[in-house]
């Protein structure tokens, strides 16, 4: 009956500092610029929220204060434990995947419509966003970059044909 007892104290630790981790990792941020995205520091930030009647995201601090930002001043935020958020022309797109192939960095968004999900892409950290379609990657990419792109098992998957 010990051993049982230790195990589930040993899990229990276990569960607790994976937990911690993921929340320190994962804390809530807010970008104004891509620089802040590339060099990200620390910032004193409890929670923020998007507030769509007001079109704000809403910023609550550590000391209990809260701020109000509108959406057209900034690149993004990320919620607490959740996917980042890029904000393009009112609009909030969600970063699934950042992938890298030689020096371009490619970000996956999505959004949500309805039951089903629809995916996007840019070619850089401030660039446009397109919808993820192989005709938009045809005509926005180079030729061995849409061939290394397109045989990425995660796209594949995701590309309205």
């Amino acid at each position: 009956m010990r051993i049982f007892f230790f195990y589930l104290f040993l899990n229990f630790l276990s569960i607790n500092i994976f937990s911690q981790t993921l929340i320190e990792n994962r804390s809530p941020k807010v970008f104004y610029t891509v620089a802040d995205v590339i060099n990200y520091k620390k910032q004193d930030i409890r929670q923020c929220h998007y507030n769509p009647f007001k079109e704000r995201i809403v910023v609550k601090l550590c000391d209990g204060t809260r701020e109000s930002i509108k959406v057209d001043s900034l690149w993004g935020y990320q919620p607490r434990n959740d996917d980042p958020v890029r904000v393009f022309h009112k609009e909030l797109y969600r970063i699934s995947k950042i992938k890298t192939i030689g020096a371009t960095v490619f970000l996956i968004y999505y959004k949500y419509f309805y039951k089903s999900s629809i995916f996007y892409f840019s070619t850089s950290y401030g660039g446009e966003i397109y919808k993820l379609s192989q005709k938009n990657m045809k005509n926005h990419l180079s030729t061995t970059e849409y061939n290394q792109f397109i045989n990425d098992r995660y796209i594949k998957h995701r590309i309205q044909w």
